[in-house]
């Protein structure tokens, strides 16, 4: 829960003595859960507190927004609040039997007509997260050494009010291949070296499902740790090893017994645990065996846990390829495969890499599917190099490979904003242009062969004009926002302005369907359907599109401004200048109605988000004039694709 709403400390007339006092106002709303099914309860909590000497009198109004225009009244009614008292009211609001990308209740109160103080909590409507989410928040079992009463709680209530619906609980198993499902209570994940607990991962994903969250599980394939290299010394024809040796890689007999001590010592540290040598090696996976035993394991604790997705973090059909080792060999900035030899030290290739890659893949996918048919397949998968985004030999089309895994899938580009102490970040994100390039050009890829594209993860920590410029051109390129809300950090107001933003109006940002709107150079034959003028540079082109849904097409305008350096520093950056002027204009469609156009301009850095603007549509071209903003502001000009209206 919020510790601070919005207030505001008023003059209002106590009808009780009949003089002007001075009250301080407060309000909170909030839902009971981030996420609900079409036609599900959304029950409604809210509480206004007076401070003051006098009872407050006046107006509670409580509504619901989705999309640019739709809203439903749930509450208006006459109230009063006790002098230093509390008003708790809590509602029922029956959602629609229809897909709500992003709502909010907005909660107000009223003196004489006269809104002194409101809140707002935003939620979604949907069957399918994956789709409609805005953000991923991340934690882990780690994350319960925290030193808070009650961290897991605490974790989840934050998630819930940045209204984020998923959240990705990162890797917790004794190894990723081998021994994946533990045999104990409690153990040590082999790759992060924290403390792990059956209690740990039952209240991670209760948590979440109380919430409506959507769960997301870890998976690797790597075997690591103590309990991977006992698999790989018991099994050693079934791993595979850089060289042609035959010899698994060296873990001493007393960094073993450190692991072993270390399980069976719970009061050890977390600082402690992370000293435990790391070791790690591959499984033999052209092994059919080796392949089905693994995947078993996770069906079974993802059976054992109740999780809705499996993110595979390295996923098994990477297999060595000529070409793609070549571009590793001279410095692509990211591609992974590389050769791999049997316990005998014969070369492990195939004919056909891309074939062999292909039936490993559907191979464990139809396997997991048929054991767990409504389980989303997730990925990390390089869709643009970050590095080289404008190179066409790094950057091809998916392989077959790529394309079997990316349709309906959470697709994850991990590139994380890593600083270098004082200066710039590290190579995935060096300059906001190419990084701009790989989100953009990576989301239309994802889009195009019908996944669902999210990058990250996005920085917590830093400058703040760096994390509003970072959060705000993923958002605009339509690459959905990972590892936000971190539970430890504490976030100014307006990140969860931001975030949440996102979230309410995802529909415009995110949507599988979009078409792109193009500005065409000039000089070109293809005349534009949109352009921007502005007081400073702005990006604009790039984000152009089309939205399709809820009987609305909406033509689509962003408007990102430019950082002061093209250079990317987390902790150094300053903000840019107001846009003082802007101006949009479309080129309106010949076959919809003109005469119910409607046009909206949206920015988090407003406080109520959206304005409606009024626009001359008896012309071939509308102009949409965009109040003052300093990072990013969303322009919508829709109109109604049939008569029904009510939506």
């Amino acid at each position: 829960m919020r510790s601070t709403t919005r207030t505001l400390l008023l003059c209002v007339w106590c009808v009780s003595g009949g003089f002007a006092a001075a009250q301080d106002v407060s309000l909170n709303v909030t839902t009971d859960r981030v996420a609900y099914s079409p036609g599900g309860q959304v029950q409604l909590s809210v509480d206004g507190t007076t401070t003051g000497d006098h009872p407050f009198q006046g107006r509670l109004l409580v509504d619901i927004y989705c999309d640019a225009k739709t809203h439903f009244t749930v509450c208006d009614q006459a109230i009063t609040i006790a002098p230093g008292k509390t008003l708790k009211k809590t509602f029922t609001w029956n959602a629609p039997h229809d897909e709500l990308w992003g709502c909010h209740v907005d909660a107000r109160l009223q003196s004489d007509g006269t809104t002194l103080t409101t809140d707002r909590q935003t939620f979604v409507v949907s069957d399918n997260l994956v789709k409609v989410a805005a953000n991923l928040a991340n934690i882990s079992p780690g994350y319960f050494k925290s030193g808070r009463q009650d961290p897991i709680a605490y974790a989840y209530d934050r998630f819930h009010d940045h209204a984020v619906p998923a959240v990705h609980v990162f890797c917790w198993a004794p190894s990723n291949w081998g021994q994946i499902m533990p045999t104990t209570d409690s153990w040590i994940c082999g790759q992060m070296r924290y403390r792990v607990s059956m209690d740990d991962i039952d209240l991670m994903v209760q948590n979440a499902k109380r919430r409506g969250m959507f769960t997301v599980t870890y998976g690797r394939i790597t075997l690591e740790g103590a309990a991977g290299y006992r698999w790989a010394r018991e099994h050693p024809e079934k791993v595979w090893y850089r060289k042609p040796d035959g010899q698994l890689n060296p873990f001493s007999a007393d960094a073993l017994q450190q692991w072993d001590e270390a399980a069976s010592n719970a009061k050890l540290t977390q600082s402690s645990l992370r000293k435990l040598e790391r070791w790690s090696m591959i499984p033999k996976l052209n092994d059919n065996q080796v392949l089905d035993d693994g995947i078993d394991q996770y069906i079974q604790a993802i059976k054992r846990f109740d999780f809705d997705c499996i993110r595979w973090d390295w996923h098994p059909g990477y297999y060595y390829h000529p070409h793609t080792n070549w571009l590793l060999q001279i410095g692509s900035g990211g591609a992974v495969h590389s050769k791999y030899y049997d316990h005998t030290g014969k070369l492990e290739v195939a004919d056909d890499p891309d074939a062999e890659n292909l039936r490993i893949i559907r191979r464990w996918k139809q396997r997991m599917l048929a054991a767990r048919p409504q389980l989303t397949l997730g990925y990390n998968l390089q869709i643009m190099n970050s590095v080289y985004p404008e190179n066409e030999e790094i950057n091809p089309p998916p392989t077959r490979a790529y394309s079997e895994m990316i349709r309906d899938a959470l697709i994850i580009d991990e590139k994380h904003f890593v600083n270098l102490g004082p200066g710039r970040t590290a190579g995935m994100h060096r300059n906001w242009s190419k990084t701009l390039k790989f989100w953009s050009q990576g989301n239309a890829r994802v889009r195009r062969y019908g996944g669902y594209h999210y990058t990250g993860g996005h920085p917590n920590l830093g400058a703040d004009p760096f994390i509003q410029h970072a959060y705000s051109l993923s958002y605009a390129c339509g690459a959905r926002g990972t590892g936000v809300v971190a539970p430890n950090v504490n976030h100014p107001p307006w990140y969860r302005d931001l975030v949440t933003f996102a979230q309410r109006y995802a529909i415009y940002l995110f949507h599988p369907s979009a078409h792109p709107l193009v500005a065409s150079d000039e000089g070109s034959r293809f005349a534009s359907r949109f352009s921007v003028a502005a007081s400073r540079p702005v990006v604009w082109k790039p984000f152009g599109r089309t939205v399709t849904d809820r009987g609305q097409f909406t033509m689509v305008a962003q408007l990102w401004n430019q950082p002061l350096d093209d250079e990317m520093h987390v902790k150094q950056c300053d903000a840019p200048p107001l846009v003082e002027k802007a101006t949009v204009r479309f080129t309106q469609p010949l076959d919809l109605p003109h005469a119910k156009a409607r046009a909206y301009v949206a920015s988090y850095e407003w406080p109520e988000w959206i304005r409606p603007i009024e626009i001359d549509t008896s012309a071939r071209d509308v102009t949409i004039d965009v109040p003052p903003f300093r990072y990013w502001a969303v322009v919508l000009l829709q109109y109604p694709t049939h008569q029904n209206e009510s939506k």
